[in-house]
């Protein structure tokens, strides 16, 4: 997939569109594209392209952290895919946790660092 906006750098990413049952959500905050002429490329079936909606909530928001299957007591994030989580370190009365996050898929593509810092104790 590819994002095009008038005057700002080409983004692509890998996200598998559902040509019919979704089985999870992705989300991308465009807010720095407020006001700007957005063009969508991608591969494959059109009618996907039906489910892309904009938003200032997340669909199924009301759900986050409380699905089938998402463990309770260990760290997970929002939405997307992580592993390794690793790195987990205590300074200066914080602890810092870091992992390889995919923000827009549930399978390895378009990877990142994500980290989390916990409150001070």
């Amino acid at each position: 997939m590819q994002f095009i906006a008038d005057s700002v750098e080409p983004w692509s990413v890998v996200v598998r569109l559902a040509d019919s049952e979704e089985d999870y959500w992705v989300f991308y905050d465009v807010s720095h594209l407020k006001g700007k002429n957005l063009k969508i490329n991608f591969e494959g079936d059109a009618t996907a392209l039906n489910r892309i909606y904009q938003s200032n909530e997340i669909q199924g928001h009301e759900s986050l952290y409380k699905e089938e299957n998402r463990p309770q007591f260990h760290f997970s994030t929002k939405r997307g895919w992580i592993n390794d989580p690793n790195g987990l370190i205590y300074y200066d009365g914080e602890y810092h946790l870091f992992y390889q996050h995919n923000p827009m898929e549930r399978e390895w593509e378009n990877m990142a660092l994500g980290a989390m810092l916990s409150a001070k104790i």
